[in-house]
């Protein structure tokens, strides 16, 4: 069994189906189990709820939850692109 960081927190809206980590990664909750949710190649992970489904870009959700100055107006860039989604790797700045 893992041992879940004291810095998960519950996806806002998604309190009982889903945790995020800093690093990036998402959980979804299934009794007393944990399952990784990845996302697809273009970033984006689907949360489900009541039986609806949307499509929410992984970097965005991790800004949302553990950026303060996060900004739902502007675009969240990868400093390196590739599958890291950590908040050391996010910037809402223009990437160089």
């Amino acid at each position: 069994m893992e041992i879940i960081e004291v810095l998960t927190r519950p996806v806002i809206s998604y309190e009982d189906r889903y945790l995020i980590e800093p690093t990036g990664r998402l959980f979804l909750i299934k009794g007393l189990e944990l399952e990784e949710c990845l996302p697809d190649e273009q970033g984006y992970v689907k949360l489900t709820k009541n039986g609806n489904t949307i499509q929410y870009p992984l970097g965005a959700l991790v800004m949302k939850h553990y950026v303060t100055d996060y900004k739902t107006y502007l675009p969240v860039h990868q400093v390196k692109p590739g599958s890291d989604y950590s908040v050391s790797n996010l910037t809402q700045n223009k990437p160089f």
